[in-house]
């Protein structure tokens, strides 16, 4: 999909005076994606706008609505703390005029999933795909995030550079395994028996993919949903299909164990079987990797700090007096990086309250 080059003359909708929905990228059960025009910005971006059902039109429960918006929360709070060269990045969220959330990110040219992309390429462009993708997976896994819906559809590749997205199902560190969630087909068996989700039952989700990616069809019986679960549990693939040297298939096979343990230890792991299959060095982290876990390193250290100026800011927008603070400190002490946490405590509390943010920066010279 080509970026556009100008503004759109005429809105389609418009969202919270700032986004001009321009065309859709796509449409489910939830919600859809649109191309998006930021007039703040003066930019495009893919806008997700959710439907959560109204308990009283949808017969849908107090409870259910409720559910669906933590879910939508729990992404968005994901997406704003990540950033990675293989991770999707957000940059606004909201509610639109009829209390739906919504949220922008990032818009990729010509993006389409990773199967499509693989399609007809050689084999170090598939496998480097995959290595893309798990460099991704141990940026999350790192950080105690768990993405649990791993599949072709959240997995876009946009210019050879691999982009993972849809994280309304992943599980980040200290949130407790209260249901089995997913899409069938890529699950995990011991997902299925009921057992936690876990690095290794992502792995699976990524050997199911590269299945897919040199057989041309899943490894299992998809007619019905109960064949295919059957299969999943019971039913060892047919790897003479792949069309694959020997050491893929041996980690596409490896990645399908029935039994976690025989999978990969970790997405390190992974990676570098996959280096070794092309015989390709390889290194953990790239430039660009140690960079994203910088930006993204837990902030630690300055909890009185942040509560005192979330505490001002509160106050401010509730009694709507002004204040001003000024934050000094020597150079490299961490005055920016306490900025950029706030700014996502005003941007969360703007957007409880009601209120614009404005940003601004100062030429010194």
């Amino acid at each position: 999909m080509d970026t556009p080059t100008t503004a759109p003359s005429v809105a389609v909708s418009l969202m919270e005076k700032r986004y001009q929905l321009d065309r859709t990228l796509g449409k489910g059960g939830m919600g859809e994606v649109f191309v998006a025009f930021d007039r703040l910005e003066r930019s495009w971006v893919a806008l997700k706008r959710v439907h959560i059902p109204n308990e009283d039109k949808d017969d849908y429960s107090s409870a259910v609505r409720a559910s669906l918006l933590l879910s939508l929360a729990q992404e968005f709070r994901l997406l704003g703390t990540l950033r990675h060269p293989n991770v999707i990045s957000v940059i606004d969220y909201g509610f639109d005029s009829q209390q739906q959330p919504y949220y922008t990110m990032e818009l990729l040219n010509n993006a389409v999933h990773i199967l499509k992309a693989a399609s007809g390429q050689s084999l170090p462009v598939k496998i480097g795909f995959v290595m893309q993708l798990a460099r991704a997976l141990i940026y999350l896994h790192r950080r105690g995030i768990l993405h649990r819906d791993l599949k072709p559809a959240n997995i876009l590749v946009s210019q050879n550079q691999v982009k993972l997205l849809d994280f309304g199902l992943a599980l980040g560190q200290g949130q407790k395994h209260t249901e089995t969630v997913g899409t069938v087909a890529y699950m995990a068996p011991e997902l299925i028996r009921g057992k936690p989700a876990s690095e290794r039952s992502d792995l699976y989700a990524v050997g199911v993919i590269m299945y897919e990616m040199f057989a041309g069809r899943h490894p299992f019986d998809r007619s019905s949903i109960n064949k295919l679960i059957e299969q999943i549990v019971n039913a060892t693939p047919d790897f003479t299909l792949l069309r694959a040297p020997d050491a893929v298939v041996q980690i596409i096979a490896a990645l399908l164990s029935k039994d976690p343990s025989q999978r990969p230890a970790d997405a390190v792991a992974l990676l570098q079987e996959l280096g070794g299959a092309i015989r390709q060095p390889v290194r953990v982290d790239t430039l660009g990797t140690r960079e994203s876990f910088l930006r993204a390193a837990a902030f630690v250290g300055r909890d009185a700090e942040i509560s005192k100026l979330k505490n001002a800011l509160t106050q401010t927008v509730e009694t709507k007096n002004g204040a001003g603070w000024l934050i000094a400190g020597e150079s490299g002490v961490g005055k920016s990086r306490l900025l950029e946490e706030l700014r996502q405590v005003v941007h969360h509390l703007a957007r409880v309250r009601r209120a614009r943010v404005v940003h601004a920066q100062h030429d010194a010279r």
